[in-house]
């Protein structure tokens, strides 16, 4: 078991979440002395934004963030999630996650945790040390009625009734503590505007959280506190709206009485903020994080789209990071950080190694010491108690209740309704969703594609299905796919917008209006109660803004070389959309690839202007003033870019082109050795490299290696299809000037790897049959030649199968879940040969299929049925042989017209009587290195007793099948 370092054994570590925490509204407090306890920490540590992911929802960041993996790897899909008998929905729990999270691998190390409020940790694990889950602070009633702590809130349990304690109820808030927040709260009429209400509410909550977390930290030894405060993320979306300058669509009274919240929030944090780093000591190390930002300026929607989760449109992909203490560099601004690394950064801290599994990184920029350079392969991995949930843990409604009815005030999911199996199957399509939005963050386009192609299928009228997948259709510069769905997008939503436009005239018409009265508004009291709630989605369906298309089609054009078409599609749709600054930015790549610099830079700065921040639009200025020789500033430009978005391939390369111009090729080879990091296949970064070893750097050895590595760059690009990118931009490296500038920039600057049929190195394997072929033999044989087994070891060795069964649970899902196929990854996996149709085309697959005398089959399923029933044996089904026969060859069918399947086809009675034959056959197969010896000395024949013999079966018990 990985060890802490000696030497900073006794270091602690104090983590603290300020969800939707943003620099925006916090650099102006911090430069007006409003929070002097940030601005202490900050002077003596490190700073810089953090790059969320997406889809920009908390519970799938924040696991991110406790675990350094993307929602894909590790479970949490959304804000809700189906009960474990599938007949219910609940607020997302931890039991959702299937990986350690930060304190589940510090509990292995023997250190102890405090973890109070994270999202989600309900029900609290019984890690060494003390958790608080995020059902602790919320108040389910008035303040003379009991407050019951829920079971599975507070671990160890002996602490509940002291940490109940300290819960702070809405009702118990004074006059003097609401009035910083609303200083004219005295003047509103509570009956009428509950937004006071919804202010007492959140204030309430955030001090039932700081209450338990300073008490622990007095009370309790721990080597990590990690705390979090919601609080932030609430008042934002409830009264970011009102925050100044004032906009034109808030009402000027409105403004008034709460235009002072989002403030006051921030200052109340900080005040937090000076209690618990009083409670920490300067010998911890202190980090301060948020999830994402959020829009405090017009780059904020008016109007939130009506979906679930719609209020994360207000969330913008910038939040932000702290960090002081021992350990941490002093003054030293932080690139390129993203929230994946916050535990790799923590793990090295503590002086222990990070998962190669993980996805984030150490920030050894902002540390004294880079911690163990060497990753384990996965903490997953690593034995020792962990004090993860067990799957024994039962869900307890009524602790998820009060959650539950949270999420739906906040408007981050739909009120459940009446129908419970309605509200399963549109939570499973939603996770379906998210997972496929995870996917494409994560580079992993061609695993979303069949997920966003299915839920598109199966639910049209859902627009943001079509939208994502059109945006999954460019991501993998699939223009001609693109257009196809932007036509079909387009004619749904017109004939949408018709029928919506005759949903309200009949409304009209029913209230006696005129078809051509305009003045006359329809009278709300007359309107039935279906019709209200549905008249505002009418409306919004009848004003038919076709923009988004625009710019899909736009986009698919200029891929397609027809620039000049794509400019009129997308001057169009900025006549509808002038404030969107991705647009704007699309606008100014299409002008580059025409070849116009000034255009080019009129839209990139306009784009700016909408939002300064933006990183494609900074390097796309950059590209522009490139072109007409304004070198300097166009290199401030590319590293203003990776200052907002380090992980951007695309800058860096444009950065080494404006330093070469600069006469500065050391710092230029810095940065396209940072493009080809960061994107292997970037093949014209690979060719400048070797350009500037032969010609201006003279550097044999290095021009010999660059030579190599662009011949296996070529190689890799040759056996995928990665969309239009980064590489498919670029200048003639021959030019006597040295390289000249790229012709347009990409959106992502971003190549895929994901693309191609078949992946011959990441695949899965599969082990099927029919129950009872030999499926459970294979898998022995498998893990015994050290092809790592997926398994959950649930199904225990019995009689009928006294070596094991080597089965996973979620295989038996594959029909409606197959998300756990990401965890399968070079590993082995047994999936009975009726689910094989369901195999998603995300990934690529070595099918082992075992084949075996179909009346031994039926007798052994026969058999082993008998036992289990406890010797009573079962009546077969006369044509049973028959169907089974049908199935297989309808499986073996779509098995040999899969790309992305290659398949070995083992007969059970080879493998019984050469099992060194079979044993080297089936690892040739595999391509892997196997102990094909060891495969052999797996199969057990002594168990093989109900084999056909002059057609009598004969033996017991058992046999080497499953």
């Amino acid at each position: 078991m990985p060890a802490t370092s000696p030497a900073r054994a006794k270091r602690k570590v104090l983590l603290i979440g300020w969800d939707a925490a943003d620099w925006k509204v916090i650099h102006p407090l911090m430069n007006q002395g409003k929070m002097p306890n940030l601005a202490r920490l900050v002077e003596r540590g490190a700073m810089g934004n953090l790059m969320t992911l997406r889809p920009v929802l908390s519970p799938m960041l924040w696991t991110s963030i406790a675990t350094g993996k993307r929602p894909y790897k590790h479970g949490v899909l959304g804000f809700q999630e189906v009960t474990p008998d599938g007949s219910a929905v609940q607020p997302v729990s931890q039991r959702s996650r299937r990986t350690k999270a930060l304190w589940n691998i510090l509990n292995q190390q023997g250190l102890r945790s405090l973890v109070v409020g994270w999202w989600p940790s309900w029900p609290a694990e019984p890690i060494d040390g003390v958790m608080v889950s995020n059902h602790f602070q919320r108040a389910v009633g008035p303040l003379d009625q009991p407050w019951p702590m829920p079971p599975g809130t507070v671990h160890p349990p002996h602490l509940t009734e002291t940490l109940a304690g300290l819960r702070f109820h809405p009702s118990e808030l004074e006059p003097s503590q609401v009035l910083p927040f609303v200083p004219k709260a005295l003047e509103i009429d509570q009956d009428k505007d509950r937004r006071l209400a919804a202010v007492m509410k959140v204030l309430a909550e955030c001090t039932s959280v700081h209450n338990a977390a300073t008490w622990l930290m007095a009370h309790e030894d721990w080597d990590l506190c990690a705390v979090y405060y919601d609080a932030i993320d609430h008042f934002s979306h409830g009264f970011m709206k009102y925050h100044p300058p004032r906009r034109e669509h808030i009402p000027e009274a409105d403004f008034n009485l709460y235009h002072g919240v989002v403030e006051a929030a921030y200052r109340f944090h900080d005040m937090m903020l000076g209690t618990l780093l009083d409670l920490a000591g300067p010998e911890t190390t202190v980090g301060i994080c948020s999830d994402h930002g959020f829009h405090p300026d017009a780059l904020r929607p008016v109007r939130l789209p009506k979906e679930p989760a719609g209020p994360a449109a207000e969330h913008r992909e910038l939040g932000m990071l702290a960090m002081a203490g021992p350990g941490v560099v002093q003054d030293q601004l932080i690139y390129g950080a993203s929230l994946l690394d916050v535990t790799p950064t923590i793990l090295s801290l503590l002086g222990l190694p990070c998962g190669a599994d993980m996805d984030g990184k150490p920030l050894v920029q902002a540390l004294t010491e880079p911690g163990p350079l060497e990753r384990i392969p996965s903490w997953d991995a690593v034995s020792g108690n962990d004090a993860r949930l067990r799957e024994t843990e039962q869900f307890n409604p009524i602790a998820a209740k009060a959650a539950l009815d949270q999420l739906v005030a906040l408007g981050y999911i739909e009120p459940p309704g009446d129908d419970a199996a309605a509200a399963v199957q549109r939570t499973e399509r939603e996770l379906r969703y998210n997972l496929a939005r995870s996917y494409i963050d994560g580079g992993l386009q061609r695993k979303a594609l069949p997920l966003l192609e299915a839920l598109y299928r199966d639910a049209p009228d859902q627009y943001r299905y079509g939208i994502q997948l059109g945006l999954c259709h460019r991501s993998l510069g699939e223009a001609d796919a693109l257009l196809d769905l932007v036509e079909r997008l387009s004619a749904h939503r017109r004939a949408a917008a018709d029928d919506a436009r005759e949903q309200i005239a009949r409304l009209r018409r029913d209230q006696g209006i005129a078809d051509d009265d305009t003045q006359t508004p329809l009278d709300p009291e007359r309107l039935s109660d279906d019709d209200k709630g549905q008249l505002e989605d009418w409306r919004t369906l009848a004003r038919l803004n076709l923009g988004e298309l625009d710019y899909l089609r736009g986009w698919a054009l200029g891929a397609k070389g027809l620039h000049r078409e794509a400019l009129e599609v997308l001057e169009r749709a900025r006549q509808g959309a002038p404030r969107r600054p991705m647009l704007q930015t699309l606008i100014g790549e299409t002008h580059l690839a025409l070849r116009d610099w000034r255009a080019a830079e009129q839209a990139f700065d306009a784009a700016l202007d909408i939002d300064d921040l933006s990183p494609q639009a900074h390097l796309g200025l950059a590209i522009a003033l490139l072109h007409q020789g304004r070198t300097e500033r166009a290199a401030e430009l590319a590293l203003e870019t990776i200052w907002l978005r380090f992980h951007y391939p695309m800058a860096h390369y444009v950065l080494g082109l404006a330093l070469v111009r600069l006469g500065e090729p050391r710092r230029a080879e810095e940065a396209w050795r940072t493009a080809v990091t960061q994107a292997p296949g970037f093949t014209r970064a690979h060719r400048l490299l070797l350009w500037l070893y032969r010609r201006l750097l003279s550097d044999p050895q290095k021009a010999a290696e660059q030579q190599a590595q662009l011949a296996m760059a070529r190689c890799r690009r040759r056996s995928t299809a990665p969309p239009a990118s980064a590489e498919s931009q670029g200048a003639d490296p021959a030019s006597s000037h040295g390289p000249a500038v790229p012709a347009v920039a990409v959106h992502d600057g971003q190549g895929t790897d994901d693309a191609g049929s078949f992946d011959d190195q990441d695949c899965i394997v599969v082990v099927s049959g029919l129950p009872r072929s030999g499926t459970s033999m294979m898998m022995q044989m498998l893990a015994a030649g050290g092809l790592p087994i997926l398994t959950d070891g649930r199904r225990e060795a019995d009689a009928s199968n006294p070596r094991g069964y080597y089965e996973l649970e979620a295989a038996t899902r594959l029909r409606t879940d197959a998300a756990w196929l990401a965890d399968a990854h070079n590993k082995g996996v047994k999936i009975v040969a009726q689910l094989l149709p369901f195999l998603p085309a995300g990934h690529s697959y070595r099918v082992i299929l075992m084949e075996r005398d179909l009346e031994e089959v039926l007798t052994s399923q026969h058999r082993m049925l008998a036992r289990k029933d406890n010797g009573q044996t079962p009546t077969a089904a006369a044509d049973l042989g028959s169907a089974f026969t049908r199935q297989l060859s309808q499986v073996r069918a779509w098995l040999a017209a899969q790309p992305h399947i290659r398949t070995l086809q083992v007969d059970h009675a080879e493998v019984i009587a050469e099992p060194r034959r079979a044993g080297a056959r089936i690892a040739a197969f595999l391509g892997r290195d196997l102990d094909s010896d060891a495969m052999a000395d797996a199969v057990d024949t002594g168990l093989y007793r109900e084999r056909q013999s002059l057609g009598a079966t004969r033996g017991s018990a058992s046999d080497p099948a499953g």
